[in-house]
């Protein structure tokens, strides 16, 4: 179907094709009033493989069924597809709840060359979402729907979009990638579905006129379930959970990993006062990199990212594997910027908790900012077996008062060389662990204390500067495996 240039058809109908074009000239779709009030209105619906939708501009003139209680919600979408090796580009798709959604079918198993999707260089714009803003603690309203763009179930490749959330409303999420999980391929029953990748990049995802609180996601990109993610080069303002978020356990329970988020831009704006969802109990962060029952935390790659925190959040970049010990990968944090701009966090800028045993490399990134007393701005908790932390920069820059560290590690084996901790209560703390190597770091300007070795049992601190004007430079250093050798200490 055709849609010529300078036309306009107003639809009282879902528009369904099966054939292989969908393609809009310069035309344009509007929805009338009285279509919008069953549930799951899709204005262009497409139960088709092999497809392409290109060209349309579709539009929701008079916002109709834009809130609806209860779960399941009823759902009003600008494109909905069903089918594989979907290809939809250069449309527009304005004040729907969910703008374009790509769900695999059972077509998906016939083979590798039938897996993918494309979404490319869409506009979906003021979208409407489906929460009711930021007091909406409670209940399932803005969870049940309010996506940007969706891809469920098939390779995918998303870029070039911009996707844009209207004043006032309280969408879901921007661009979300999801696995299908453990629905069956109907021609080979027992077959978990297998979800091989996905690439999200050079996308904008903008709350409007940049205000968290004056329309905005919940989370910016989101991939679920999927192994082999990339999320590359994008911008995104706002949030209230997560900028950016990769939650792993898909259909593959031995969990092949491999996630690199790279090279974004996140300005994260999100008020004390945002508590949307909160009964979900987000651990909200800029970043953040989640292990589920499934999934296994394995390979994961988070790069030359730009952290800009404007509110208030809970950590800047959080990595977390929860109870995971059976697998063992590498995860890599390097050449990353947290930056805090205002606010307070309520956690750190960084936090890896509970990584299962596995490596851990953070190197070369900044982190300057402040947080609420007892935290630090660096925390590595627990199970990490091997660990290096090199040629970072954190600061801590004033707020409010209480015992703060720049950096704090409990449990687990490893080097820090060649970082400078500067301000805070306590420089570094070295908790509990096993084997630890400290040499060639700078910690300065510390209220109390500059290194504390607390429960540490092997140790050896050398070639350090460490100045602190409060009780000690070296404290809790009682077991006779450590050494101290050529560190120049002063108050």
């Amino acid at each position: 179907m055709v849609v010529p240039d300078g036309n306009y058809l107003a639809a009282t109908l879902t528009i369904a094709t099966d054939g292989q074009k969908l393609l809009g000239i310069g035309g344009r779709i509007s929805a009338l009033p009285a279509t919008l009030h069953s549930d799951d209105f899709m204005l262009v619906n497409v139960e088709a493989n092999f497809v392409e939708v290109a060209g349309l501009y579709l539009d929701n003139p008079t916002l109709q069924n834009r809130k609806e209680a209860g779960w399941p919600d009823s759902i009003n979408t600008g494109i909905a597809i069903r089918g594989f090796q979907v290809n939809v580009h250069h449309n527009t798709v304005r004040r729907f709840r969910d703008g374009i959604r790509v769900t695999s079918s059972a077509g998906f198993f016939s083979g590798f060359e039938h897996a993918h999707n494309i979404i490319a260089n869409n506009i979906v714009r003021e979208l409407l979402g489906s929460g009711s803003g930021s007091d909406e603690k409670i209940g399932n309203q803005g969870e049940s729907a309010g996506d940007g763009i969706t891809n469920r179930g098939a390779i995918a490749i998303i870029t070039g979009n911009i996707v844009h959330a209207r004043e006032g409303a309280d969408c879901r999420i921007g661009i979300h990638t999801e696995s299908l999980g453990d629905r069956y391929d109907p021609n080979n029953p027992g077959t978990l579905y297998p979800d091989l990748g996905t690439v999200i990049s050079n996308n904008f995802v903008l709350g409007h006129d940049l205000d968290a609180r004056n329309g905005r996601f919940r989370r910016g990109i989101v991939s679920e379930g999927v192994e082999n993610t990339s999320i590359v080069g994008n911008v995104i303002f706002g949030g209230g959970w997560w900028a950016i978020a990769v939650i792993t356990g898909g259909s593959d329970p031995l969990g092949r990993g491999n996630f690199s988020i790279l090279g974004n831009n996140i300005s994260w704006r999100r008020p004390a006062v945002d508590l949307a969802g909160d009964e979900w109990n987000p651990a909200r962060a800029g970043i953040a990199v989640f292990a589920n029952t499934r999934g296994r935390l394995a390979n994961v790659s988070i790069a030359d990212n730009n952290v800009e925190v404007l509110g208030e959040i809970a950590t800047g970049i959080r990595v977390d594997a929860f109870t995971l010990t059976t697998f063992r990968g590498q995860i890599q944090i390097t050449g990353n910027s947290v930056l805090q701009q205002g606010g307070v966090f309520t956690n750190s800028l960084f936090n890896a908790s509970e990584p299962g045993g596995q490596e851990l490399i953070l190197a070369n990134n900044t982190f300057k900012g402040h947080i609420v007393g007892g935290q630090a701005l660096v925390r590595v908790q627990n199970t990490i077996e091997h660990l290096v932390i090199d040629g970072n920069i954190v600061v801590f820059e004033g707020g409010p008062t209480g015992v703060f560290k720049c950096m704090e590690i409990s449990g687990g084996s490893g080097v820090v060389t060649g970082n400078h901790f500067d301000g805070a209560n306590d420089g570094v703390h070295l908790i509990n662990m096993p084997r630890v190597v400290f040499s060639g770091n700078i910690v300065e300007n510390c209220a109390n204390n500059g290194v504390n070795m607390f429960g540490t049992v092997s140790a050896i601190l050398s070639n350090n500067i460490i100045e602190a004007v409060g009780n000690q430079h070296i404290t809790n250093y009682t077991s006779s495996p450590i050494k101290l050798d050529e560190n120049n200490v002063k108050s």
